[in-house]
């Protein structure tokens, strides 16, 4: 049995995609800086570490969100989990998995609250990123009509980036 564990282990293409989860991530999070920066002068102000840790998160918890919705078995599952950790941890032992988790807690507020609201279905899930992803930069005062169409913009790029990112090797396997 251990060895069917084992060469299932070694065989499973979605441990090397939980592997690469997080640098991919912060890949995104660093390349999605200047092009928006045109578009969006007031993110000049933004310090750039906050930027690269935010939409960093922010593309782990998409990719972990769907990870859950494939139903692979609990243990599988988990196992992958564990590797994501791992990956957080390791990227940013200080804060990874607190961030993790607090971009979890307002994503479900705000995904509930969009929901309830009516809001429109297709972007439920990008706004209510965006909308952790915005707040965290500028604050609840620093949300004017320009930061509006950011909270969308980045919201969607993330959702986008990640949001199939285990469906090749699911397919697969």
């Amino acid at each position: 049995m251990w060895l069917r564990i084992l060469q299932w282990w070694k065989r499973d293409p979605l441990i090397k995609k939980a592997e690469m989860l997080v640098p991919a991530a912060n890949a995104n999070a660093i390349s999605a800086f200047i092009p928006l920066l045109d578009r969006y002068p007031t993110l000049q102000s933004v310090d750039t570490k906050q930027w690269d840790f935010l939409l960093t998160i922010a593309g782990v918890f998409i990719a972990v969100t769907r990870l859950s919705n494939l139903k692979l078995g609990e243990q599988r599952e988990e196992e992958l989990l564990m590797k994501v950790s791992a990956a957080l941890d390791q990227w940013d032992a200080a804060n990874g998995i607190r961030g993790f988790e607090h971009c979890k807690s307002v994503y479900e507020t705000n995904f509930d609250a969009l929901t309830n609201s009516g809001h429109e279905r297709r972007f439920i899930t990008s706004d209510a990123l965006g909308l952790w992803i915005v707040w965290e930069l500028f604050g609840p005062q620093g949300v004017g009509e320009k930061e509006k169409e950011l909270i969308r913009v980045v919201g969607g790029g993330v959702t986008h980036a990640f949001f199939d990112w285990w469906d090749d090797d699911v397919k697969g396997s």
